[in-house]
């Protein structure tokens, strides 16, 4: 008879396979690979039935008071000029949260650390077969994991491809980027994990490469600063910042042609029709002329910062869904900039609250870890608060990353080691 334990685990399990096997989860008999209508609706059941102590947990309850609040209450009162377009997106990401959130609280109540390991390592598997989907899919069709933001509207054989494929899209991009300091942890401080040394840096060569292929510039911007912050780290934490710090002031001074001189140079080893190419010379055109316009792409992007600014001015405090707002076109632009397109829409009052309900499940992570662990932990923070600067943050791949995949890695020697490593 199947144990509780055992239970879990298989649900977890296929949770992980919906949200990044999508080879899997894509091609097989609806409903039976659909995270959104099967897995995660089971897993809630499940959890509630069976594990009911997990809503006594702070970031649990936190994300439920969250949900209840920003969802059911405030956005029908409130912010009842919500646009549609940003209730279905805060309402996709709380669904997200929830099931991901409940996932790591599960594994933490019922101290399950080795099956929590077992999921990160085979989380690691399928996001390689993800990756390796993604580079054959983006070899026939180079943009189609940038066509995936778009739906695929008019593009049928696009779309096909995608689907049988099982190529990794724009939250998949993202979510492997968050990945790149806990694998270089791994290299510099080896814990008798079941993976070694060399895995790891292949795994960031190759994961590096379909970043490269999904063609999104910020997430490239910000998985090259993540593995060269990561890379500076050492052992002593303070040292590093200071390490850290020094590399700022100092390319703060370096002239802003050298910049523009790099950029160009690095784009001549990508094809010129393709989004790498073209985003490497169009920043480096807005780093020799900064202007705030849209002569260029980066400049366009940057544009909207004051464009979002003008709506946040009208209604700081209660947010710009609170009234019959002018600025839809501000908002429509701006939607792409997660964290100033959150505070023009709900107001400091409700982003304030958004962003402690982050804080504290972060804070309850990190809890979980040592501080050299918990310090590149915190760069992966770092790197997903850099891509909300320049982009949406959007999908479930990267919160499951965040806390569920990540912890579990922290897990790993408890595969071939029977001992806690818990703090």
């Amino acid at each position: 008879m199947l144990s509780q334990k055992n239970l879990f685990r298989i649900l977890s399990f296929f949770l992980i396979i919906s949200t990044i096997l999508f080879v899997v989860s894509r091609n097989i008999l609806s409903p039976f690979g659909s995270f959104r209508f099967l897995y995660a609706p089971l897993w809630l059941l499940v959890v509630t039935l069976y594990k009911p102590q997990i809503y006594n947990q702070k970031p649990v309850q936190v994300l439920v008071l969250y949900g209840l609040l920003s969802i059911l209450v405030l956005q029908h009162t409130l912010w009842s000029y919500m646009s549609d377009w940003y209730q279905i997106m805060i309402i996709e990401e709380f669904y997200a949260l929830i099931v991901a959130v409940t996932l790591m609280a599960y594994y933490y109540v019922s101290k399950d650390y080795r099956g929590w390991a077992l999921l990160g390592k085979w989380s690691l598997v399928f996001i390689v077969i993800t990756g390796v989907m993604t580079v054959i899919a983006t070899s026939i069709m180079p943009l189609l994991s940038r066509q995936s933001a778009a739906g695929f509207e008019g593009l049928p054989k696009m779309r096909a491809l995608y689907d049988i494929t099982g190529c990794g899209g724009y939250g998949f991009g993202q979510a492997i980027t968050l990945l790149f300091p806990i694998l270089i942890y791994n290299i510099k401080f080896k814990r008798q994990s079941t993976v070694s040394r060399r895995i790891f840096i292949l795994l960031i060569i190759f994961l590096f490469y379909v970043v490269l292929r999904i063609q999104v510039f910020a997430n490239i911007i910000t998985a090259s600063v993540a593995i060269i912050v990561s890379l500076l780290g050492v052992r002593r934490i303070k040292t590093s910042i200071a390490l850290i710090v020094m590399v700022l002031i100092f390319a703060y001074i370096v002239p802003l042609q050298f910049y523009a001189a790099v950029l160009t140079s690095a784009s001549k080893f990508f094809d010129k029709g393709s989004e790498n190419y073209y985003k490497l010379n169009d920043m480096a055109s807005f780093v020799e002329n900064p202007n705030l316009n849209r002569s260029t792409s980066a400049g366009g992007r940057v544009d909207r910062y004051p464009l979002l600014l003008k709506a946040f001015i009208k209604s700081p405090l209660l947010g710009d869904a609170s009234y019959n707002s002018i600025y839809d076109y501000q908002l429509n632009v701006g939607g792409h900039l997660h964290w100033m397109s959150r505070l023009t829409v709900w107001g400091i009052f409700g982003f304030l609250f958004y962003l402690f309900m982050l804080g504290t499940i972060f804070k309850k992570i990190l809890s979980l870890f040592d501080k050299q662990f918990g310090f590149y932990y915190t760069l992966s923070i770092f790197a997903f608060i850099i891509m909300g600067f320049m982009k949406t943050i959007t999908g479930r791949e990267g919160w499951m990353v965040l806390f569920v995949i990540i912890p579990g890695l922290y897990f790993l020697p408890l595969i071939s080691k029977n001992k806690s490593i818990v703090n």
